[in-house]
Formats: C-alpha cells, structure tokens, sequence
C-alpha cells in the first residue's frame, strides 16, 4: 500500500468533504453526552510480538496494546472523519466529535499514526519519519492502517491495526582482528531511496548499546524503500554496506549481523522472520523462532505465471512439492531467491523429487535459480535414496543457477545397481548441459555407497559451462567403492546426445576444500575425471581455463588408498580431449599407497604445480610434456611475476581460441600462491 495520497481516501474527499457531526465538545464526553448513535471503536495490534511500538521493554501482553495518548484517523464511506485518541482505557474523539452511524452499514477506514491518515484524506504528501532514534520516534514510523465493513451496531468496532513497513535491525557481530578490544561503531545511519533516480533517505535508528559488539540498530523502512545501504564510523574512517537492492516485505522483520573490517563491512548472515514470531523482541534484540522443518507455505507467481520469488524455507519447500509432483514445469521457470534460506539442519530432499521419491524418478530443472547473492544454511540431506543429490537433483540444458552460497552436509544413500550414475554436489547432483556460476559450496559432500560421481559443487558435469565457483567442502569417501570425486565436480564429461553436442568449459574456478579418499577411485583438485567422447576421440571436449587447487588430498584416517589415479588439477583418461590454460595445483596428493598419476597427460599452457606439494611431478598433476610454460615450481617461483604472467597469458591463449567463453578473470601474486582477482 503506497504512503502518500490513497485512492480511497481522495474518493471520500471528492463526495463533498466533511458532512456535519453532532456538536462539539470541548472536551472528552461524558457518558451521557454521547450521542445514540455514535460510533465506538477499540483497536489493537495484529502481530503484537513485533515490539516497536512499546520498545524496548514490555510483556507479550503489553506489546500488542496501544500507549496512553496514541492517535488513529478513521474516515467513513458516508464521508465523515475523526482522530480517536487513546486515554488508557477507552478510545475518544480527539475534538470532542463521534463518527455517527449515518446509514444501515457502512466501512471504514483506520489509520496510525493519525497524521498519515489526515495527510492522504487532503491529498496532501505524507513523508515517512526518518528520525526514529526514541521509543516516542520510532513509534511514530510504525505505520498501521485496516479496513473494516460493518453494519449499524451499538457494540464498539474494533480495529485490529496491520503494519504497513518493514523492520530492519543490524547487529554488530563483530570486529576484525586488526581493531582493538573495544572498538566501536558510531554515527550509525539507514539509506535508501524509492528508484534509483530518486533522491536519497537517511535514516537515524534507534539504537541499544555503546557501539560495540553485540549493539543493534533498528529502524522501520516503508514500502517503496529500495537501494538500502548502510553507513558507520570506525576509528574517523566512513563505512557503507548494502543491504538490499530491491524493496522488502512489508510487515517482515530482517535481522542482518555485520562484520566490521579495516577495509570493509561484511554481512555475515541475514535472518528474514514475520513480525508475529512468538517471542518478545526487546529493542532491536531479535530471538526469532526457527522453521520447524514441516510448514510450507504457498508463493504467488509473478504476471509472468513463470517467477517464483522466494523469501523463506517454507515458501522453498512449497516449490520442491510443486516441481516434484509436476504441479509447477521447469521448463522457463524462474527462482529468484530474495532472502538468505535457514534450513536449520532439517532434513531436505533435492528440488526435482518428491518428498518420499516413491518411484524414484525424478524432474530434471530446466529453468533459472537465480540466488541473487544470498546463502542457503543448514541444508541436510543424509537419509535420502535419490539417485541425484543437491539443492537441485539434475540441471538440464539451458538452465541456469547463479550467484548462490550453499552451506550444507550431504551424504549420498543411494544404493546403485544399475548402469547409470549415482551423482552427489552441494548445488546439484547432476548438470547436463546447465550452467553454474558464481557459486559456492561450504560444509561436506560424502557418500558411502559404490559407483559414485561426486564433487563439491557439481557430481557430474555432462557439458556446459562452470564460471567463478568455489569449493570450501569436504568431499568424503565412506566406501572403498567411490568411484570419482573432485574438488569442484565429480567428473567434467561431455554431452554428445541427439541433439545436443556440447563441451564443458571451467573458468576461474577454485577448489579450497580437502578431499578425503579410501580405495581405488579417482580423485582430483577441480575434477575426478575429465571424461572423453568415443564419438569424437580428436576433439578438445573439456577445458578448464583460470582454474586452481589449494585442497589436500589425503586418505581417510585408517583407511588404504589404491588410486587408480590422482591428480592436483584433474585426471583426464584421453590425451586429445583435455585442455587446461593458466591453472595450478598447490595442494598435495596422497602419500599413503599409491599416489596415483593421470592416466593420459592433457594438454597445459600455463600450468604450474608446487615441486613441495606432492612427488611424481608433473605427470600427477597430468600437465603434457609438449605443454607451453608447464612443470613443477617452488612456492616463491609458484607466486612470481613470470610465472602469473605465464598464467594470464595461457588465459588470453584460451579467449582468442574460444572466444564465446573468454575468460575475464586474471591472476595476480598473492601471499603464498596467485589468486584470481
């Protein structure tokens, strides 16, 4: 509902203004003074937990009730108006003068505080209030209104008032080692602006605490509030952090815990919950109730009828049943995510199935889910037999997942005794021919089941493109009879099918994470295997460009590693299918039994690995002899200018051979090895 001039409160304007009430009084009436036939209200809070308005103290009781002198504009469809106020116990017209019942029924409309009512019913602006640093300030931006059709009655009508803003609240979570032990935030300020022409908003919060760790900051943004950014003081230096490009949910409460560094302000995690949670929030403090892992709740697609945008677990899991019965295609479906997910440890099953995958078939997704940088948490899926795990269980051609952080323990159950692949990755089972971008992964990745495809991000990779993903997982053998697993993917494959002919492609993507083997599968840094095409036995059919390894990989504690092959980088079973440019390997390989080398040597330019990272260098790094710029360095040669400028100019090799996927990342020396800027 916009803040300035409403549609009907200008139409009770346009059918001739005020019509005479009874006479005035000059003061609160009587009992006896009130006319037959005036109208009585009451009114009350309709998510009373919210706490604005009686903050920064008060029962749950206390919270959902007005304050001594608050003031609500009620006008008639009979076009009367008045400003009832508050004494404590009952509500009085503030002029002395009752609304009457002038016909058999009528509606109304209630308004808080008062001011924005009488502003909109003169056509006049309404500017929502920017100073709410007093319980008295920020109780007048709590902006409230209801409608209420009622026949002529002698009872009170009572108006149960819903919020029309936002709240957002910022904790400081914390500073960052190079701040001393008390240091603080000052001068604590909210913008925002309704486009991004318009001019901009700053908003003074009302705060509770000195500044330091634990301090929050709260204010109430109403509905056209978008741009929304933060600024502080640290130690003289002016910081800002975004919160959110696009508008809020009103009648929503988000919680943002911030992060102070020398350099920047980082949002560590973001808590999205209704106002009507069940605990009493005390001044900006929030104890927000967590999903119960059941609930869902129903999203109402965009004009489109093909966006989906989703705020809360509930409103996901609502999605998974939809897509998994085949209620809702993928086919051009869009999910934009418009808030961090909290999963909190629940058990999930993979977008693309049913809840108890009875038949075990499952719905490939073949649309966009666009995670518009917010992070999935808690996301646990361990007692599941989907053949396919993830967040999505199979990507299919044309379909896109993007910028989305991914925090989550994920352990494959799938017995497999067919001929076709159990896949496991933190965003999704399986890619065909998708594509995966700026994404990340954090938690464990594992499984103990045989024939296994499984990788941090993606198990298998039939085809397509991979840009700007990293992995912070542990990806974790439990059976001798893994077959596959990579830092960023299981295996990079090829998808030569009737109709399809694509290649996969790598680019700027990262492997921090450790990878823990047993028995005789292949493992890799980026990818467990390369796969080549029978089809096409001449053709470059995987490529990894701006791609690098920091992960270990090392034998599960007690167990034997016979390794058919390791490799720092990628394991690639053909000598003409595999290509790598400006990529490098400084993790180590596995040292107990075997420590495996590449079948086939694929092809490098630029490719480097640490002489101290593993033995049986270069050949188990798999970097060809007839390579350009390739071999075994020191960690201070690994970091020098020649060799990251070997690197970025392996990259420019790359862009002028494909430039359809040219590759924008480039090197620069880092502390102990080149990182990609």
């Amino acid at each position: 509902m916009k803040l300035n001039v409403m549609i009907t409160l200008a139409a009770v304007a346009l059918l001739g203004g005020l019509t005479a009430c009874n006479g005035k009084l000059d003061k609160a009436p009587r009992a006896d003074q009130v006319p037959e036939n005036a109208v009585r209200i009451t009114a009350s809070i309709g998510n009373p937990f919210a706490a604005t308005r009686s903050m920064p103290l008060g029962t749950e009781e206390e919270q959902g009730k007005f304050n001594v002198g608050d003031e609500i504009f009620v006008h008639t469809s009979s076009s009367q108006r008045a400003t009832y106020r508050f004494d404590g116990t009952v509500w009085v017209p503030k002029e002395g003068e009752y609304l009457l019942w002038k016909w058999n029924d009528d509606s109304f409309e209630a308004y808080y505080p008062a001011e924005w009512g009488e502003k909109g019913f003169n056509h006049e602006i309404y500017h929502h209030p920017t100073d709410q640093s007093s319980t008295e300030k920020i109780a007048k931006a709590d902006l409230m209104s209801v409608g209420l059709d009622q026949a002529k009655t002698k009872e009170a009508l009572h108006f149960t008032m819903y919020r029309k803003t936002t709240r957002l609240i910022v904790e400081i979570a914390g500073f960052k080692s190079e701040f001393p032990g008390d240091a603080k935030v000052e001068n604590v300020r909210f913008h925002n602006k309704n486009d991004a022409s318009a001019p901009l908003r700053t908003y003074i919060p009302y705060a509770k605490g000195e500044g330091k760790t634990g301090s929050t900051y709260t204010v109430l943004v109403p509905w056209d509030a978008a741009h929304n950014t933060i600024s502080l003081e640290v130690g003289g230096k002016t910081m800002t952090a975004k919160l959110q490009e696009n508008r809020y949910d009103i009648g929503k409460s988000y919680t943002y815990r911030l992060t102070v560094g020398k350099e920047k302000l980082e949002t560590t995690e973001v808590t999205v919950s209704d106002w009507t949670g069940s605990a009493v929030i005390p001044g900006g403090e929030a104890n927000l109730a967590k999903w119960d892992g059941v609930t869902t709740s129903p999203v109402t697609p965009d004009a489109d009828g093909k966006t989906y945008n989703i705020k809360s677990p509930e409103e996901w899991l609502w999605l998974c049943e939809q897509i998994g019965n085949k209620t809702i295609p993928t086919n051009g479906l869009t999910i934009n995510l418009t808030a961090d997910l909290d999963f909190g440890g629940h058990e999930m099953y993979p977008l693309g199935y049913t809840k108890d995958n009875a038949s075990g078939a499952v719905v490939g997704f073949q649309g966009k889910l666009n995670g518009n940088n917010h992070t999935v948490k808690g996301l646990k899926m361990t007692q599941g037999t989907y053949q396919h795990t993830g967040l999505v269980a199979i990507l299919y051609p044309n379909s896109t997942v993007k910028d989305l952080t991914v925090e989550c323990d994920i352990k494959g159950n799938c017995d497999n005794n067919t001929s076709s692949a159990m896949t496991i990755g933190g965003i999704a089972g399986s890619s065909i021919g998708g594509t995966v971008q700026n994404c990340t992964v954090k938690g464990t990745v594992s499984s103990d089941k045989r024939a296994v495809y499984m990788g941090g991000v993606i198990g298998y990779f039939y085809g397509g493109t991979m840009i700007k993903c990293s992995n912070y997982a542990e990806v974790l053998s439990l059976s001798d009879e893994n077959r596959v697993t990579g830092g960023v993917a299981g295996c990079v494959g090829d998808l030569f099918q009737t109709g399809y002919d694509m290649p996969s492609f790598m680019i700027a993507c990262v492997n921090y994470g450790t990878l823990s083997v047993r028995g005789d599968g292949r493992a890799g840094g980026i990818t467990g295997e390369a796969a080549f095409n029978t089809n096409k036995p001449n053709d470059v059919r995987s490529t990894f460009t701006a791609c690098y390894n920091v992960g270990d990989i090392k034998v599960v504690n007690g167990a034997t590693y016979t390794g058919g092959a390791s490799a720092g980088l990628c394991v690639a079973p053909s000598e003409k299918n595999t290509e790598l440019y400006g990529c490098f390997n400084a993790g180590t390989l596995p040292q107990d039994g075997n420590p495996g080398v590449s079948q086939r040597k694929p092809y490098g330019n630029g490719v480097f690995a640490l002489s101290d990272a593993s033995d049986n260098l270069p050949a188990s790094v798999g970097i060809a002899d007839t390579g350009i710029n390739c071999g075994k360095k020191t960690r201070s040669d690994l970091n020098s200018s020649e060799t990251v400028k070997a690197m970025n100019d392996a990259i420019e090799a790359f862009n002028r051979k494909v430039p359809a996927h040219a590759c924008s990342s480039r090197f620069k020396e880092g502390p102990t090895y080149p990182i990609l800027e």
